[in-house]
């Protein structure tokens, strides 16, 4: 199955760690026909103890974990949806409700452009977060053999340092 790595700010994940928030809302989508992994990272952004912009999780033996700045979970995306009327513009009221966004929510972050609704289905929310040098991007990567002058491909796997703007494609941990 092909995966993605999408970075959802703190609030946001609490709703989706819920069950409430059952559509992630995006300018851009996978090229992937059909249905594709999405792990979930929860940006650092706005960490302040005194503030709780922290997001906490306990795990199933009670001890915290701090989620931001790491994989929370992961949730399989069985389609992606245009969420405005092509005819009007209007986004629909039902992919408003299951975004958990305002229609001036929604139409700030358009700013013009087409919003895609990626749906969240088979939810699991980690025990322990994961670090992103847990994840890995693979590019293929060419080899010129002198011998007949074949060319042989094999992958380069790199290991995530730094987490993506909106999302991007990742190794699945199977294919690893």
């Amino acid at each position: 199955m092909k995966s993605v790595l999408i970075s959802i700010q703190p609030k946001w994940c609490e709703l989706i760690a819920s069950g409430k928030k059952t559509i992630e809302v995006r300018k851009t989508r996978p090229k992937i026909d059909g249905a594709f992994k999405c792990y979930i990272y929860c940006t650092k952004e706005n960490i302040d103890i005194q503030h709780k912009k922290i997001w906490w999780h306990k795990d199933s033996t009670g001890y915290a974990h701090i989620m931001n700045g790491k994989a929370i979970g992961e949730f399989v995306c069985d389609y992606t949806t245009y969420m405005q009327n092509p005819f009007t513009g209007e986004i629909y009221p039902d992919i408003l409700i299951a975004s958990f966004l305002t229609q001036k929510e929604a139409d700030t972050y358009a700013n013009g452009r087409t919003l895609y609704g990626w749906h969240i289905s088979d939810l699991k929310i980690y025990d322990k977060p994961k670090e992103l040098s847990e994840f890995a991007l693979c590019k293929p990567k060419y080899q010129l053999i002198d011998k007949n002058d074949y060319i042989s491909r094999y992958r380069e796997v790199t290991h995530l340092r730094k987490a993506p703007q909106s999302w991007q494609y990742i190794e699945s941990e199977e294919n690893q």
